[in-house]
């Protein structure tokens, strides 16, 4: 993961959230995981599975106001 880019930006379905920080990020065999805080000031996970290349958020929490 080292030398790897920053991702800029995360699509959800229709839509796309910049990625204000990536927060941290660790890898498995068959997946990594990155938490990043977003544009919008969320923070989530995100799942990206090895080599399906399928991504998955699995926890997104929203800025208590």
């Amino acid at each position: 993961m080292a030398g790897e880019p920053k991702p800029r930006a995360l699509r959800l379905g229709c839509a796309s959230v910049a990625v204000k920080d990536l927060v941290d990020r660790s890898s498995g065999r068959d997946q990594r995981y990155f938490k990043r805080l977003g544009g919008n000031d969320a923070t989530c996970i995100i799942r990206h599975g090895l080599p399906s290349g399928r991504r998955d958020v699995f926890h997104n929490k929203e800025r208590s106001r």
